[in-house]
């Protein structure tokens, strides 16, 4: 696993300083800095992001009314384009600090880092490894009728399509909630899925109606599409 640490350029891009759909802590911590953004041991986020946690770490780029925008700049009220139901506004924010591992004698922050134009980034995004990801698939459509899948981002490590990586320091998560789930424009083109807002889970479930409409491949599944897909050249990003 790479230890990396990142510094802003550009027009919100990470850059790598040193190397080491519908079927289906309290301990101190280094500061880094992410485009003029230093979060370390002084940041008092909501909560604290667990292994499993979704989110978008700063400089994440969402697509909004007004363009291509930071995620910690998206405000609620702030409208995100989704990838079936249009303009959507956020209807909360929710900010986490990700649970760091020690490595090294320092405190790290691991995160999936995606190549650019594996799933229709345009550059490098940087994920937590459950963070769930929409593809297209050929393969997804002949075993499911369906052809775009949306798998975590771990599962992409697993099938060798992105890597882990450890950052120096400690990092936030950004969880934008809508209304209901939704798949939201990232990076350039990347769709990540966004769950509705928990409040309103139980008056879902009052009307008969699941907030969670779309559905995760399990890992094993995943990475066995992934594969195939990649064996017979069937993975495109989302179009």
């Amino acid at each position: 696993m790479a230890v990396v640490s990142f510094s802003a350029f550009g027009d919100g891009a990470f850059r790598r300083i040193s190397p080491s759909r519908r079927h289906l802590n309290n301990q101190p911590h280094a500061t880094y800095e992410i485009n003029h953004l230093s979060f370390g041991s002084g940041c008092l986020p909501i909560g604290r992001a667990a292994s499993g946690s979704m989110g978008l770490p700063p400089s994440t780029c969402v697509k909004t009314d007004r363009g291509w925008t930071a995620v910690e700049k998206i405000e609620t009220g702030s409208y995100v384009e989704t990838f079936d139901d249009g303009w959507q506004p956020v209807q909360t924010i929710i900010r986490r600090k990700i649970e760091a591992i020690f490595s090294g004698e320092a405190y790290r922050t691991k995160l999936v880092r995606i190549g650019s134009n594996i799933v229709g980034n345009t550059a490098d995004l940087y994920l937590p490894a459950a963070q769930p990801v929409l593809l297209e698939s050929d393969v997804a459509e002949d075993l499911f009728g369906d052809p775009f899948p949306i798998v975590k981002a771990q599962s992409l490590v697993e099938a060798d399509m992105a890597e882990e990586v450890l950052l120096c320091g400690n990092a936030e998560l950004f969880e934008l909630h809508f209304a209901r789930s939704q798949l939201v424009y990232c990076s350039g083109g990347a769709v990540l899925l966004t769950h509705s807002q928990r409040e309103q889970i139980d008056d879902f479930a009052a009307m008969g109606v699941s907030p969670d409409r779309y559905h995760v491949l399990d890992e094993m599944t995943a990475v066995a599409v992934l594969r195939a897909d990649v064996r017979s050249s069937n993975l495109h990003a989302h179009g």
